[in-house]
């Protein structure tokens, strides 16, 4: 870890400004005159080493029939864990293993307190996605992940036990060749990519980076025919999309996100001795030298974290 010493005491100013939204706090399903809510709830702890979304964990998502709360105790023994609690009282734990970049690599499920057979494995190239199989006594079902030179989704390939001839492909098209407006790591919901309850970790950033890019279209090829989803979306002035509209055979989902951007920003005094064990990142989460100019996040030798303006 690199550490910064300022050689004389840094004034800190108190700033007023629109902080860049990063973390997605609720998502409204308007379907068939019908509402659904999502809800994401994040601790006031910020993130001790994914400076880059500079933001808090996920700690609890609810959907309406479920609830999901992930634990982070266990991270230094690379740990995750996920509990999900449905309407009915029926519990399922999530206990994943995590490699040394910190995302998931194998999830076993305890359900209702009982290790069952089923788990999932996970393989990254490059710090993204690529494969995920689904594993239990009678078949694997196996999903092949391929990007494009901009990091967004070219193509999924989805076999069972391996069978070649019994092969689901997704593929996207975009509307423009370059496109790096994100919806955080929602792979089920804006891409197609049946991760179950695997999706929720992904927000939380523990299954790889992030998509670039929204599809304007997902095709579907299977043994059964061809199926087409077609998306339209709206962003706000950080390019961050605030409804995306999901249409197939004549019938339409709108999702309505609320963006999250984070605590109040503090006024501080820092002196050179506390600036000794901190960490500097600019406003797009690089990291950068704590004499820096302009916006600097600073991330104490104590874990608690404030924004400064260095002039």
């Amino acid at each position: 870890m690199k550490k910064f010493l300022l050689g004389m005491i840094c004034m800190v100013f108190a700033i007023s400004v629109s902080a860049k939204p990063y973390l997605i706090n609720t998502i409204t399903i308007e379907r068939n005159g019908s509402e659904e809510l999502i809800t994401f709830i994040y601790s006031d702890e910020w993130e001790e080493e994914e400076m880059t979304l500079v933001g808090g964990k996920l700690m609890k998502v609810t959907d309406g029939y479920s609830e999901f709360t992930l634990d982070y105790a266990n991270l230094s023994s690379n740990i995750l864990t996920m509990t999900r609690v449905d309407k009915d009282g029926d519990t399922t734990l999530y206990e994943m293993t995590l490699n040394e970049e910190g995302n998931v690599v194998k999830v076993l499920e305890y359900k209702n307190g009982v290790l069952d057979e089923d788990y999932c494995t996970f393989e990254y190239t490059e710090g993204r996605l690529t494969n995920y199989k689904q594993i239990n006594s009678e078949d694997i079902e196996e999903s092949v992940i391929s990007y494009d030179e901009w990091g967004r989704l070219s193509k999924v390939e989805v076999t069972d036990n391996y069978n070649e001839t019994d092969k689901d492909v997704i593929s996207y098209a975009y509307q423009k060749s370059v496109d790096y407006t994100q919806v955080g790591y929602l792979w089920d919901t804006f891409y197609g990519v049946d991760l179950d309850d695997m999706e929720w970790v992904a927000v939380a950033g523990y299954l790889g980076d992030r998509i670039n890019g929204i599809p304007t279209n997902i095709t579907t090829t299977s043994k059964e025919g061809v199926e087409s989803k077609h998306q339209d979306w709206d962003t706000d002035g950080y390019g961050y999309p605030i409804w995306i509209t999901v249409s197939e055979d004549n019938e339409s989902e709108r999702y309505i996100i609320n963006w999250y951007s984070g605590p109040t920003i503090n006024v501080e005094t820092i002196s050179a001795e506390k600036a000794e064990s901190a960490r500097f990142f600019s406003g797009d989460g690089v990291e950068v030298s704590g004499d820096a100019k302009g916006l600097v996040i600073e991330r104490k030798g104590d874990g608690s974290t404030v924004k400064r303006l260095n002039r």
